[in-house]
């Protein structure tokens, strides 16, 4: 799926795999509608793009043109994802989890479960994000499962021009936020308080905790590509081996 920005910035056109299209007017008219003559019932890919546009917000520190272009690529990416999702509905596979470091194993990525962690998600583009990795900041509430990712338009954009980077960027969030990406942060968190703090001071990109937390969730989103029959990025960042 594709997104376009009008140059007035509240209309966005979009063109889906199968070769239909929609727009979505965010300023007088925000909802989805159809630009290829069909009607009836919502196609599976209307239905991606509305839970979408659910999901994908913008702060207001976010307006310029290049953070439009980032707004529309994440609508783009997120009903793409959503769509493989929902495609998988109904089948018993599941992909197993790395187990952490110290051999603890965790719950395998199912169709239930990524429905569920992206059901409770968040995009937010916002320009005030980028700390301390860079792309964006990822908060989950453990109390709801509640989870919002503040994500750098810069990022967003930059993800959207490599091959298979949407789908990566995706992926890596919906890793941290599964069972087992959840198990890996409070390991390496720990393993950083009681082995590493006293000579990295700060859990962040000087950190091998951190960075292997990093590496976890590039394991996941390569487990959850492979899962929605998605392209995989080749080379994100901190790879895909252990520190």
């Amino acid at each position: 799926m594709t997104a376009t920005v009008n140059p007035n910035k509240n209309y966005i056109a979009f063109l889906f795999s199968n070769g239909s299209s929609a727009t979505f007017d965010r300023l007088n008219n925000p909802v989805v509608t159809r630009e290829d003559g069909q009607s009836g019932q919502l196609s599976p890919e209307d239905l991606a793009l509305k839970f979408a546009i659910n999901h994908v917000g913008q702060a207001a520190n976010a307006t310029d043109a290049a953070s439009q272009q980032a707004y529309a690529n994440m609508l783009a990416g997120v009903a793409t994802t959503w769509l493989a999702i929902v495609a998988m509905s109904g089948t018993p596979n599941s992909i197993a989890q790395p187990a952490l470091p110290n051999g603890t194993l965790v719950d395998p990525i199912t169709v239930t479960s990524l429905r569920s962690e992206f059901a409770h998600g968040i995009w937010s583009i916002d320009k005030s994000a980028g700390q301390p990795g860079g792309v964006g900041n990822n908060i989950h509430d453990p109390l709801t499962g509640n989870w919002v990712l503040k994500i750098h338009p810069d990022a967003v954009n930059a993800y959207q021009a490599l091959p298979g980077g949407m789908e990566y960027l995706i992926a890596h969030e919906l890793g941290h936020n599964s069972t087992g990406g959840l198990a890996a942060q409070l390991y390496f968190y720990s393993t950083w308080q009681s082995s590493e703090s006293t000579t990295v001071p700060t859990y962040g990109p000087d950190s091998t905790n951190w960075k292997n937390n990093e590496v976890y969730a590039n394991l996941s989103a390569y487990n959850i590509t492979t899962f929605l029959n998605q392209p995989h990025m080749s080379n994100p960042h901190y790879g895909y081996l252990w520190f």
